[in-house]
């Protein structure tokens, strides 16, 4: 089923959509405009209570997604199973980025 939904999307593509969302997609990469905005938040005193959640819930999204579900799961990469060309940028450090 999974590899059913790929190939359906691949025929949805373009040359101006694919650097929009590759552009798009690259700003969750390795979670650094989430980071970067909780940083704002906890800088700034009228957010710093939303900040700290926010922060909490990074910390909790890193040690839930990266350290027990992915392990637990241990799927592949679907790039890694079919060699079908897939429009991709780097692969964020997490897996709910």
């Amino acid at each position: 089923m999974d590899f059913s939904i790929l190939y359906a999307l691949q025929h949805l593509h373009n040359a101006v959509l694919d650097r929009v969302m590759v552009g798009i997609t690259s700003l969750g990469n390795a979670g650094w405009i989430w980071i970067a905005l909780t940083a704002v938040f906890l800088i700034l005193p009228k957010y710093r209570k939303c900040g700290v959640r926010m922060a909490i819930a990074l910390i909790l999204d890193l040690i839930l997604c990266n350290l027990v579900l992915k392990p637990l799961a241990a799927r592949p990469r679907p790039c890694w199973i079919d060699d079908c060309e897939y429009v991709r940028s780097t692969p964020s450090f997490s897996s709910s980025s």
